[in-house]
């Protein structure tokens, strides 16, 4: 039997026009996948992305561009920092539909099990509906209620995931 080579992950880093990083998960799915995760981070610099996408069921467009990112994560704890965004999209699928706009002057946020807490100067404004709950947002203000609920002003962001 040969034998094969584990490798750790390496942290990254990336400057130019990708897409990467990762968003927080719900409360059973972290248990589940990510509490042996090895820690890791991503940080990024005058990222920028569009494009569209189509699938058998679904499909979207989006568009981002931020000044800087970086986060984290170890087991089921993510953070995760930014400076200037914006954002736009639109998704239309079997599972839903969304289209919301985003523009953030700054956003530190943490997630550990599925239990979130954002501060920062943003101004959401949004809406979608479909197997993942609904949720609104105008100029910041909104709200989210599903399987991740959550409430949210201009300066901070406070939410719950159980799936």
């Amino acid at each position: 039997m040969g034998s094969k080579q584990m490798t750790k992950p390496k942290p990254k880093a990336c400057v130019g026009a990708v897409e990467g990083g990762m968003s927080p998960r719900g409360l059973i799915e972290s248990l589940v996948e990510d509490m042996d995760r090895e820690p890791d981070a991503y940080a990024s610099v005058l990222e920028c992305s569009v494009g569209t996408y189509t699938g058998k069921a679904s499909v979207g467009v989006h568009a981002k561009a931020t000044t800087a990112e970086a986060s984290a994560w170890a087991g089921p704890a993510y953070v995760a920092a930014r400076g200037p965004t914006v954002s736009a999209g639109a998704h239309a699928g079997l599972g839903g539909l969304s289209a919301k706009a985003s523009a953030e002057v700054c956003r530190a946020e943490a997630n550990v099990l599925g239990a979130g807490v954002a501060v920062g100067l943003q101004a959401d404004t949004g809406a979608s509906i479909g197997l993942d709950g609904i949720s609104a947002s105008v100029l910041g203000f909104g709200v989210a209620i599903g399987p991740k609920t959550s409430i949210k002003v201009p300066v901070a962001e406070v939410s719950c995931s159980i799936m």
